[in-house]
């Protein structure tokens, strides 16, 4: 614990040092340097792992509080900007972030026991970012269950409005089948039986006025098909009525 310790009061007193002799690019580099010391001997007390110093980071979130998160974040992204020659305002305001948490992460290596939540292993992936909440706040409550009504009514309007719609279907297949259909007729005037359901069709018969028949469907509005002998046979509505 001394030597790193040590080694982070080194780099803490070069990177203020840069600061006063204006090499504000050293002092980034040396900014970095200490981040990366930092978060290196956290993931290593507490057995958690990342690809990179962005993943690293992240994964010490049940270690870490948001504050100290963001700041590490903060720090990463001034050292990353390479298109801008460092300036004195990067450069002062990853110094003030680093010295507020260098006494955090004295605390954290001197713990000898981690608590429960700090002894679980993490492994961070690129693709991943784990998210920790301690509490919910009444807001977020308040939207959950709103959210659930929501979802309870429009159910409970689907399930009533599908049980409608099976009654009516069995309402109207009921009221179908008491309707009975009428499938005898009387031939009112001698009728020409015919192949075909038109005035051209080939009379195959004629049927005296009075007599019986039975319609099978109805081919359209002028003709029906009727049961005569083995073939389909056809007569015209105008000159048939119901038994």
């Amino acid at each position: 614990m001394g030597t790193i310790h040590s080694e982070v009061l080194r780099l803490q007193r070069e990177m203020e040092l840069s600061i006063q002799e204006k090499n504000y690019a050293l002092a980034i580099a040396k900014s970095r340097q200490l981040l990366e010391m930092m978060v290196d001997d956290l993931c290593q007390k507490y057995n958690v792992h990342g690809q990179d110093l962005s993943d690293r980071i992240d994964a010490l979130s049940d270690i870490l509080s948001f504050e100290t998160q963001d700041h590490f974040h903060a720090i990463r992204k001034i050292t990353l900007n390479k298109e801008n020659t460092p300036s004195s305002a990067n450069a002062l305001k990853a110094e003030r972030f680093l010295l507020q948490e260098i006494e955090n992460y004295h605390e954290l290596m001197m713990q000898t026991t981690p608590n429960k939540k700090q002894r679980r292993s993490y492994i961070s992936h690129p693709t991943s970012r784990r998210l920790h909440r301690e509490h919910f706040t009444f807001l977020e409550i308040f939207v959950f269950v709103i959210f659930m009504a929501i979802i309870i009514f429009v159910t409970i309007r689907i399930f009533l409005h599908k049980n409608n719609a099976i009654e009516i279907v069995q309402t109207t297949v009921t009221t179908t089948k008491a309707i009975p259909v009428q499938k005898f007729y009387f031939t009112t005037a001698n009728l020409n039986v015919r192949r075909l359901p038109s005035m051209d069709g080939e009379i195959i018969a004629t049927l005296p006025k009075g007599s019986k028949i039975e319609v099978i469907q109805d081919y359209d509005a002028n003709w029906c098909e009727i049961s005569y002998g083995e073939n389909a046979a056809y007569v015209s509505r105008k000159y048939i009525v119901p038994q």
